[in-house]
């Protein structure tokens, strides 16, 4: 069981996220910019583009046991590590800051036609599924992430 709590500070910049999995408690500033859990070379890796802490929270709970994981906060981060640390698929929040997914994903494709990009949103309309995917990217998942269907769509680009 994976139990998430945030609190914000009276003293104002900080923001620090509690997980608490089977009954070992971590804390995360949110101003990390990556975090990179590395449990060997075998391993894929997943580059989770969310700059959003609880949610990369989440999926590095879920993901970190069998990948290996890079996470870039923002667009111009996602393009940036995308060149960098080479993963073998992206997992691509939509809305995000200073680039969003749709224009990092266009961006990334210009160079890699071959990685998949798996769009991560919450909009989830048909128009905006659409859009994802004639810009580049494979595939898509909603949030909130459903565990089962995320392990299926990597099972699926990764086998």
């Amino acid at each position: 069981m994976i139990t998430l709590f945030s609190q914000v500070t009276d003293k104002g910049s900080k923001q620090h996220n509690t997980v608490i999995k089977n009954d070992i408690k971590e804390t995360v500033k949110s101003d990390q910019k990556i975090t990179t859990t590395t449990t060997g070379q075998s391993k894929k890796k997943i580059m989770i583009a969310e700059d959003t802490e609880y949610n990369y929270l989440l999926l590095e709970a879920i993901l970190k046991e069998d990948y290996q994981l890079v996470r870039a906060v923002n667009g111009i981060e996602a393009v940036k590590f995308h060149q960098s640390e080479n993963p073998d698929i992206i997992l691509m929040d939509i809305k995000m800051p200073e680039l969003d997914g749709l224009q990092a994903t266009e961006k990334i494709r210009e160079t890699d036609k071959s990685t998949p990009i798996i769009a991560v949103t919450a909009y989830a309309f048909d128009g905006d599924i659409d859009r994802a995917i004639s810009l580049g990217c494979t595939d898509y998942l909603t949030k909130p992430v459903n565990t089962k269907k995320l392990k299926q769509i990597l099972n699926k680009y990764l086998a």
